[in-house]
């Protein structure tokens, strides 16, 4: 099922205002000339521009009466996190994304460039795309989520971040999980038909776009109303990183690796005997690269609810 929509901006579309969220902890000198470049250019073609580094203040000033209705669009400057963060502060507004994170993967399947005229011109153009999202809790990810190993890396990383991420960064995380994650037993059930798949390590993605380039849910199609779900049954530290380095050249199947898609899953911890834990566990879930909690979890899909200034294809 395809519900990809382009369409010509309909939110603001007459509208003179660009507002920007600016992720002060993205990006590095050259990226910060690239923001002011792209306010240069906004203002070259006309259109006036407010910026802000603290949300409260941001969505203080889009909710003004005498405001909402002049915003042509709001700009993520920063990364994936700076961007689900708009999303789901602002559903229904149309966003641009300047990318000036680490990954920035929805940048990348927009082929959506660290430019600020190219940014310029997208919004200035004023085209569409609709995509899905999938929401857990009170909360929606736009990429991926997962329970266990690659989780509790987020979590460790989260809990001593103290600037910018680079992707040496995640190397402390990584090796310390590794040597201490004891790889607990979640239950993944397919609420709409009842099937239940055991596993120790779980994907689900919106976007096929997986950070360090892997090939994880390839297939995942932001548009075709479903999630793709990707379940370890065994793993170890040792098949998990056979896995990753295989998945930078394609995907990877096995006979300890179950595949499905749906539209709504639920991510329970379980015992070695099978019965689920009630209650919160201590099994961690990470969404688009920032901290989700712990398990049990529902994970739905929303149809065509994120709004992104594109290219025209």
């Amino acid at each position: 099922m395809m519900n990809l929509q382009t369409e010509s901006l309909s939110v603001g579309s007459t509208g003179d205002l660009v507002v920007i969220q600016r992720n002060s902890t993205s990006g590095s000198g050259r990226r910060n000339r690239v923001l002011l470049d792209l306010i240069r250019e906004l203002r070259h073609r006309r259109f006036k521009v407010r910026m802000f580094s603290d949300r409260n203040q941001l969505d203080a000033f889009v909710g003004r009466d005498h405001v909402t209705h002049r915003i042509r669009c709001l700009v993520a400057a920063g990364g994936d996190g700076t961007l689900s963060s708009l999303v789901n502060r602002h559903p229904g507004r149309a966003i641009a994304t300047l990318p000036m994170g680490t990954e920035n993967l929805v940048a990348r399947h927009l082929n959506m460039p660290c430019n600020g005229a190219v940014v310029a011109d997208v919004i200035k153009d004023g085209y569409v795309r609709v995509f899905d999202t999938a929401q857990f809790g009170s909360s929606c990810f736009l990429l991926m989520a997962s329970a266990g190993i690659d989780a509790q890396v987020v979590h460790r990383l989260n809990a001593e971040r103290l600037g910018n991420i680079r992707r040496w960064t995640y190397l402390r995380p990584i090796l310390q999980t590794f040597l201490s994650y004891g790889f607990p037993k979640i239950n993944v059930t397919d609420v709409n038909t009842g099937k239940t798949v055991c596993g120790t390590h779980v994907i689900v993605s919106n976007f096929r776009e997986y950070g360090f380039h892997l090939k994880l849910n390839s297939d995942a199609d932001p548009t075709d109303g479903q999630l793709d779900v990707c379940v370890f049954q065994k793993s170890s530290p040792v098949r998990l990183a056979i896995y990753a380095i295989r998945s930078i050249f394609r995907t990877q199947n096995g006979p300890h690796l179950v595949r499905f898609r749906s539209q709504h899953v639920s991510l329970s911890a379980t015992t070695d005997s099978g019965i689920v834990r009630s209650g919160q566990s201590e099994i961690p879930l990470q969404a688009d690269g920032d901290m989700g909690g712990q398990l049990p979890v529902d994970i739905r899909i929303k149809e065509s609810s994120m709004q992104l200034l594109a290219h025209r294809v």
